[in-house]
Parts: structure tokens; C-alpha cells; sequence
């Protein structure tokens, strides 16, 4: 039995939706545990690592679950001295906001410095729950729909360590954006599986 408080929450895993507040009954898939997202979520995923200085989290993976007005500020540091204590490290904000045209989402600019921080960084929006957009623009400009045969490629090979636009640039045509050093596709599944 878990208790939701109010709100939406969606299940990590199967993308079902649940309305809070009040008690629900749960069964976790076997070797899985429970895990709920709240609605306006805004979660930050780099690449897996086995230590702090790998690799660098660029691009920068946001899983997005819109509901209503929500925003989420990114901190990061070194994270391996203490350097922090001393104002070492770097804020990003995001905000997001569903309208009734469609979803806002702005990403701010980084702000401090700390040691390894990363200069340039790409960003990939995975927002869920939502219908296909009629188009995707970036300040302003409207992005490219990634075609049928390079969406299949990039969902086969999806993975949190995708090449920076820059790396992406040199490598045209092909690399696992295709002919895209940015773009969007759209996967149509249930609830919060649309992408």
C-alpha cells in the first residue's frame, strides 16, 4: 500500500498515471522496485559512470513529465573537493509550462564556475505525456522533424552517452543523428510512454 499525496504521479515504468491524494495498491514487476515520478517533474540524467571525472554529462539528458507550472534548478560542483564551501560551483535553472498551444520549456544559463565544469553543453528534452507537436522550435527557430529511418536508428542505439551537436557536425552524413546535429521525433505509445 503506498500513499500519494496530491497531485499527479506517474509510474516510472509503465507510464501509468495515478491522481493524489489517497491510498493505492501497488505490486512492483518482479525484480523492479517502485518508483513515481510527480507530475512537473524535471529530472537531470547524465551518462552511467563509475567515478566523479569519467566523462562529462554532455549532453545532458532532461526527462520532462509537464503538468501545469514547474521549474528546477541544476547544481553542480567538482564534486570531489570541498571547493563548494567557498561558492565553487554552478546553477542552471529550467522552467516548463503547459499552455493551451502547446509546452514552454526554457533552459537558463548556467551561472558560477568550478573546476571541470563544462564549457559548451548539449541538452536532449525527452518530454512525456504529450500529443506530437505540429512543430519543435528553439529560440525562435524551427527545429527539423528527424525522418522515419533515422528515428528507428536513434531508438535503437538510445543511449545517455550521445555526442555533443558539435562532434555531430564534423561527422555529417551519418552518426546516430543521421543527416541532425539537433532535431526531434516523436514515439507514439500509452499515457506517459509519448515522447
Amino acid at each position: 500500500r503506498v500513499y500519494l499525496p496530491r497531485g499527479e504521479w506517474i509510474d516510472y515504468w509503465s507510464g501509468k498515471k495515478f491522481r493524489g491524494p489517497g491510498w493505492r495498491q501497488m505490486r512492483p514487476e518482479t525484480g523492479m522496485p517502485i518508483i513515481l515520478v510527480r507530475g512537473g517533474s524535471i529530472i537531470p540524467m547524465g551518462p552511467q559512470i563509475e567515478y566523479v571525472d569519467e566523462k562529462a554529462a554532455d549532453p545532458l539528458l532532461l526527462d520532462i513529465y509537464p503538468n501545469g507550472v514547474s521549474s528546477f534548478t541544476l547544481y553542480e560542483d567538482d564534486g570531489d573537493t570541498y571547493a563548494y564551501e567557498s561558492g565553487a560551483y554552478a546553477t542552471t535553472p529550467f522552467h516548463c509550462r503547459e499552455t493551451e498551444t502547446g509546452i514552454d520549456f526554457e533552459i537558463g544559463p548556467a551561472k558560477g564556475e568550478y573546476r571541470g565544469k563544462v564549457a559548451e553543453r548539449g541538452f536532449v528534452l525527452q518530454i512525456r505525456g504529450t500529443t506530437k507537436p505540429k512543430s519543435v522550435q528553439v529560440g525562435g527557430r524551427p527545429l527539423a522533424e528527424i525522418a522515419p529511418d533515422s528515428q528507428k536508428e536513434v531508438a535503437a542505439n538510445e543511449t545517455f552517452e550521445l555526442k555533443p551537436a558539435a562532434a555531430l557536425e564534423k561527422e555529417r552524413p551519418g552518426g546516430q543523428w543521421g543527416n541532425f546535429s539537433s532535431g526531434w521525433y516523436y514515439v507514439m505509445k500509452d499515457g506517459y510512454d509519448r515522447v
